[in-house]
């Protein structure tokens, strides 16, 4: 288990601000794998609204963001 992992998995189960509370028990226990999950699977897992949501909390914390990640993510910004 990583610090990378568990933020995504709080990033999706925080629904667009609308909690744990909505969401169903099987939902809930069916996304505890991406806890597991390599940094990168994790971060696979998520739209990109809540991808950039991971990244934000990163941002904020001082967490390291996996390299490729990273990488990912510069790839992004020079895609046309």
């Amino acid at each position: 288990m990583n610090t990378f992992s568990i933020i995504c998995f709080f990033v999706l189960m925080d629904h667009h601000g609308h909690g744990w509370a909505t969401a169903a028990p099987q939902y809930i226990d069916e996304k505890l794998s991406i806890i597991h999950s390599q940094p990168e699977d994790a971060y696979a897992a998520l739209d990109r609204s809540n991808q950039l949501h991971v990244l934000i909390y990163c941002a904020k914390w001082g967490l390291e963001i996996p390299m490729k990640i990273q990488i990912y993510e510069k790839q992004l910004k020079v895609a046309p």
